[in-house]
């Protein structure tokens, strides 16, 4: 709008000014993103500004536990503050697995493709780093400061993940735990739609909001139906002298805690991914002190099962549970139980009690919560191609909400 106009040398240096002004504003409102490859290299300083208030799976304690513990199948840590000026608005994780496609096949290619493996070991596993909290902890997949816009995060996120992608050889690039609430924006799922990106539906959470004051006013707000099916499974549980101890230091049973779950895991049908160790249970022990508590089962003196919780604010969270014999029985029914006993007892607001197992959770109150994935192919040329695919691994097997209780009348 200047064009032809001749200036004084007041005019010139005003507009100098200005300009300079104009270019410093911009400088400070823009979000600038910088990436680390290990916890130890993060300053902390600035990631615990925003991860103090944020889920414990944020905390530079819990990253240092995942990242050291060598958990197998979790491998290329990153970990990605974003500035508004020198001031950190926004923190991501990040992490590679290898994705085993052959689980999403039916029994007759699973059987070919296994006896391929005897020659191709890789055949149909593909590289993917994903986007939010390691382990089973449902959250955000980044944390941003209240008055940071989803637009100055969102595309600026995909850009780094797309940078790490290339770097590891991802061929798949995947943002997990986005919730109902923050797709149901349209403005949002647009941004992380766009760029060949796939949104579908994941294994949901479950969650269950706790507003008794005891263990007995929990049971005698449930439907007669329910509560009888719950006490069923408890006499069977007293006819077989299980018992329970809530213990906050289980570092000393760390190597029997990792088998038993190991137990679970190679008897469960869901696709498998980490797989933890005994490394995993003792530093949980040691590292988080008092928020770390295991369940532990009794049947006489013998230890039979567990179940991992982590104590997160107003919230106890589920995470695992193991077993020494991967039995169909009233065990599991019981360790929620006592879970809603102990999160009853501890005066939180709620439980996550985590993905699977839908029928009992719910039978025992817990909501189910849509949870959802963003992913794209880290391909160059086929990448355009690759949405319509992965749609079709959208998880169609959500299960309906049930009301257990009593209404209040």
């Amino acid at each position: 709008m200047f064009a032809g106009r001749k200036f004084t040398i007041r005019e010139f240096h005003t507009l100098e000014l200005v300009d300079s002004f104009l270019v410093s504003t911009v400088l400070e409102n823009s979000v600038t993103s910088k990436t680390y490859n290990s916890i130890d290299d993060v300053p902390l300083v600035q990631w615990d500004r925003l991860a103090t208030d944020a889920p414990i799976a944020y905390s530079s304690g819990y990253l240092r536990i995942i990242e050291r513990s060598g958990i197998e199948g979790l491998q290329d840590f990153h970990y990605i503050i974003m500035h508004k000026g020198k001031v950190p608005v926004c923190i991501a994780t990040c992490y590679s697995f290898k994705a085993d496609l052959n689980e999403y096949t039916n029994s007759i290619i699973k059987s070919i493709v296994s006896y391929l493996r005897r020659y191709f070991p890789n055949l149909l596993f593909i590289k993917v780093l994903e986007c939010g909290t390691a382990i089973n902890i449902n959250s955000s997949p980044f944390v941003a400061e209240s008055n940071t816009k989803p637009e100055q995060v969102i595309p600026l996120l995909k850009n780094c993940l797309k940078d790490i992608g290339d770097k590891i050889r991802a061929t798949v690039i995947g943002i997990k735990d986005l919730n109902h609430d923050f797709i149901k924006n349209e403005s949002q799922e647009r941004m992380v739609s766009n760029d060949n990106f796939a949104i579908i539906c994941s294994a949901p959470g479950t969650f269950l909001p706790l507003q008794w004051r005891s263990i007995d006013g929990y049971v005698d707000q449930m439907k007669s139906y329910y509560r009888s099916k719950l006490n069923k499974h408890l006499r069977r549980n007293v006819e077989r002298k299980i018992s329970s101890v809530l213990v906050e230091d289980f570092s000393a049973i760390s190597e029997k805690l990792a088998q038993q779950w190991l137990t679970v895991h190679n008897n469960t049908t869901e696709p498998k991914r980490e797989v933890l160790n005994s490394l995993f249970y003792r530093k949980l022990s040691n590292a988080l002190g008092k928020e770390s508590k295991a369940l532990l089962f009794y049947s006489g003196d013998k230890l039979v099962g567990h179940a991992l919780l982590v104590c997160d604010k107003t919230i106890l969270r589920w995470l695992y549970i193991g077993r020494d014999k991967a039995d169909t029985d009233s065990l599991y029914m019981y360790m929620m139980y006592k879970v809603i006993e102990t999160g009853i007892s501890l005066g939180v607001e709620a439980i996550d009690c985590g993905p699977t197992t839908y029928g009992i959770k719910q039978d025992l109150g817990a909501k189910i919560e849509p949870q959802y994935y963003a992913m794209a192919l880290n391909v160059p040329l086929i990448r355009n191609f690759a949405a319509p695919v992965f749609r079709k691994l959208n998880n169609n097997n959500v299960p309906s909400n049930k009301n257990i209780f009593k209404s209040k009348g």
